[in-house]
């Protein structure tokens, strides 16, 4: 009689974990195809910026949204990385693909205390790997002339 109980308490438990994995299954299933959106790949802004930039690809190879993970190693505590899986909006690499320089284009939304502290570790982040990171923002007209001058003075040091 006792096996009896516990044959039944067994085919219970398992009943009960199988019906989970089932419906966590189509519940998986539901998030995946309701969840998620396609977005743009670059604001309006940035897309604009990038034609400015463009100007220089008979030199340099423009790449929008980097990420630092692409670029940077972490050589102390290897274990933990995501401070680099932040994007920076454009690279400007060498016809080798040799990082040369990286622009952040910064908008209304870097004024919140979220955004300043996120650029403050990216701009920590850049100093530390000797890589140079130049500013511009969006309040300003950001002619083409200020741009490719501000640009190509910036890779003019690195030569």
């Amino acid at each position: 009689m006792i096996i009896w109980i516990v044959l039944v308490c067994i085919l219970i438990f398992i009943s009960y974990y199988v019906y989970l994995y089932i419906n966590n299954s189509k519940n998986d299933n539901n998030l995946t195809e309701k969840s998620y959106i396609k977005k743009e790949f670059m604001s309006e802004s940035e897309k604009r910026f990038y034609l400015k930039l463009k100007k220089l690809d008979d030199k340099y190879i423009i790449i929008p949204q980097v990420n630092l993970a692409s670029i940077i190693n972490k050589v102390s505590n290897q274990k933990y990385n995501t401070e680099l899986f932040r994007n920076i909006d454009f690279g400007i690499f060498d016809k080798d693909f040799n990082l040369l320089l990286l622009i952040e284009l910064n908008d209304s939304t870097h004024n919140t205390k979220r955004r300043k502290s996120r650029d403050i570790k990216v701009k920590n982040i850049c100093n530390s790997a000797n890589i140079d990171l130049i500013t511009f923002y969006t309040s300003y007209p950001n002619e083409e002339n200020y741009v490719l001058n501000r640009v190509i003075n910036a890779l003019e040091k690195k030569l």
